[in-house]
């Protein structure tokens, strides 16, 4: 008789206990039954609950800014390169730290040369931004006008890459030569003499901007004095872009080319100093070849020279 007193009286708090638990239910977490299963049963919970979150990111396109720039530095550096600096702002909604940084490449574009840089450096940041600084080479060959900025970036969510293609600056024009030797010179000669050609030409010319000098290649020749006021006329040399292995009367094809005038400019004819890379060979440069077709019979046995009292140096130039 207890036993079954004791029964129902466990019953009835097992009843008790379900029926406040339900009226809690609105409160009551999943915890608490489990909890009452282990308490009725004396079993462990076979299941657990987990939080879940996922956050997306990426989901918008980077925007880019090109900026300072004014390139106060435009002009080409005689015989080598320009070194260009810019500033460019890459700007995410997303946050900056979905800015893919080694994505950002800038170019300079001009017809169908470019000239490129594909490590702009990071610099500051804002929330949704990045600066990168971004320097490129143009060379002293490079055409002058024109020439388009390109930038490109993406992100590392949405992966697109934009482009920002609404910048441009000019370059200026460079006209500018080097010349070697420095000095001509001739053997001995002897008055009457004909056909005589230096002996340490030809002269080299070298175009060392981005101007195209061909066909506007000249020599402005002097007469060529003595110690005691004697001279050679410059008329009786000559100047030319040919040459050969003999220099003999008719066969002297150096002697052949234009004549110098005493003071006055005078074109190399068929002279070729377009712009170029004169690493790469055989470019933007050319030879000239002098010349004396006659020596003048009576003069006195001197050395004639652009140094001497009356005497100017001469001068080749483009134009």
């Amino acid at each position: 008789m207890k036993k079954e007193m004791r029964k129902r009286r466990k019953t009835i708090m097992i009843i008790s206990i379900v029926i406040f638990a339900v009226l809690l239910g609105s409160i009551a977490s999943a915890g608490f039954f489990d909890w009452l299963k282990e308490t009725i049963t004396g079993r462990a919970s076979t299941t657990q609950q987990t939080n879940v979150s996922i956050s997306v990111t990426g989901v918008n396109r980077v925007t880019i800014s090109v900026w300072n720039d004014s390139f106060v530095a435009t002009s080409p550096t005689e015989g080598s390169n320009n070194y260009i600096m810019f500033n460019v702002t890459v700007t995410d909604t997303d946050g900056n730290s979905d800015i893919n940084d080694s994505s950002v490449r800038a170019e300079f574009i001009n017809g169908s040369i470019i000239r490129a840089n594909a490590t702009c450096a990071p610099g500051g940041t804002t929330t949704n931004s990045q600066n990168f600084s971004c320097g490129i080479d143009l060379w002293y060959f490079d055409l002058n006008g024109q020439w388009r900025i390109n930038v490109t970036a993406n992100d590392l969510g949405n992966k697109t890459y934009v482009s920002n293609y609404s910048t441009d600056f000019i370059y200026s024009q460079l006209q500018s030569i080097v010349i070697t030797p420095q000095a001509l010179s001739w053997p001995s000669v002897s008055p009457g003499g004909t056909n005589q050609t230096s002996n340490n030409d030809p002269t080299s010319i070298n175009n060392t901007g981005n101007y195209n000098a061909t066909g506007n290649l000249q020599v402005q020749g002097y007469n060529l004095y003595g110690a005691n006021g004697e001279f050679i006329n410059v008329a009786n040399l000559t100047v030319d872009i040919e040459t050969n292995t003999t220099c003999t009367g008719a066969e002297c094809i150096e002697c052949g080319g234009t004549n110098l005038v005493n003071g006055s400019a005078q074109s190399v004819i068929g002279s070729v100093l377009e712009r170029g890379n004169l690493t790469a060979g055989g470019k933007a440069n050319e030879t000239i070849y002098y010349c004396i077709r006659q020596i003048p019979s009576g003069i006195s046995s001197q050395t004639y020279s652009t140094q001497n009292t009356g005497g100017t140096a001469w001068i080749v130039k483009i134009i």
